[in-house]
């Protein structure tokens, strides 16, 4: 199924709230999701998308942080990764 922009537009900026929410978590001394660093990586890439808005401009590479050292039951990763999947549908 191909996504329209609008889905995917929705899912991005919920995606930048998401993980900006989860860099305020880390520097508020909370645990969360992935290392402060791998998270203000992951939000430009997603700013960038919403910017782009064409995966044969610009794929992000945030899907292997998430795969390689994050826990498998994170929901954040997994809305993350189905991010990127209807992104790459566009």
């Amino acid at each position: 199924m191909i996504y329209n922009e609008y889905e995917v537009l929705r899912l991005l900026d919920k995606a930048i709230s998401d993980v900006q929410s989860e860099i305020n978590k880390h520097k508020s001394g909370i645990i969360a999701n992935g290392t402060t660093a791998q998270l203000e990586c992951i939000y430009k890439e997603i700013k960038r998308m919403k910017t782009v808005l064409n995966p044969e401009v610009f794929s992000p590479s945030y899907p292997r942080i998430i795969v390689d050292s994050w826990d498998f039951k994170s929901t954040l990763g997994n809305d993350l990764l189905i991010l990127f999947e209807k992104y790459k549908e566009l």
